[in-house]
């Protein structure tokens, strides 16, 4: 005798009974289908999209560090314009003769001028060294002191490693440990050329008394 087969309205029922016990063993929520939860991150991201905020702050940076170096840049030549050549003849010759002792090939132009109290010099291709107006009433001592100081650091290419160093802190501007390295080449160019006039001979105590001097803009 024929075992009697299931009628297809009960294999259709008994098949929807088993995929609805499967969806509940997977969701306990309820529901056929599983839950798929996106992650936090996934979420925040589609909601708001932080790179093109901090592409422009960064750029803004940018900007804000080169427009800085250009404008100082431009300050430098025009105090270069506005300077008249140093024409003492004391100054000249001591100048001319500390660069030969240096060995300096490049023309370094010396200016003199009121609006600086500070000797100070810049430049790459053709360097210029700046004096205050009043160095002519300097000592022989003292003039050969700051303009050795000077020249130490055309000799170095001091303003070479300024302008790289002030490139990338543009660049890494928003990194405190770009700021700190600029601050400590100043400082370890400042002390280089310090031993450089110390090693001609000149003594620490009367060094530091130009020094001290020219700052205070005492002749």
């Amino acid at each position: 005798q024929a075992l009697p087969t299931p009628s297809s309205r009960s294999v259709r029922r008994r098949e929807a009974t088993a995929a609805a016990v499967a969806g509940v063993a997977n969701n306990p929520l309820g529901g056929a289908e599983p839950l798929e939860v996106a992650p936090a991150e996934s979420a925040v991201a589609a909601v708001f999209d932080w790179r093109p905020i901090l592409i422009v702050t960064w750029s803004i940076g940018l900007i804000a560090a080169l427009v800085a170096l250009v404008v100082g840049s431009l300050s430098l030549w025009r105090l270069h314009r506005s300077s008249q050549p140093a024409s003492d003849q004391r100054i000249m010759r001591l100048f001319e003769q500390l660069c030969r002792q240096l060995a300096i090939r490049r023309r370094v132009a010396l200016i003199a001028t009121d609006r600086r109290q500070i000797p100070m010099t810049w430049g790459l291709r053709r360097p210029v060294l700046c004096l205050p107006a009043w160095a002519t009433g300097w000592t022989d001592a003292r003039l050969r002191a700051v303009l050795l100081h000077e020249l130490a650091h055309v000799q170095r290419c001091d303003c070479l490693a300024q302008w790289l160093s002030q490139l990338c802190r543009a660049l890494y501007w928003c990194n405190p440990l770009a700021w700190l390295a600029v601050h400590q080449l100043r400082h370890e160019q400042e002390r280089a050329c310090d031993d450089q006039v110390l090693a001609s001979g000149l003594l620490a105590a009367d060094y530091a008394e130009h020094l001290l001097a020219v700052a205070s803009a005492r002749p």
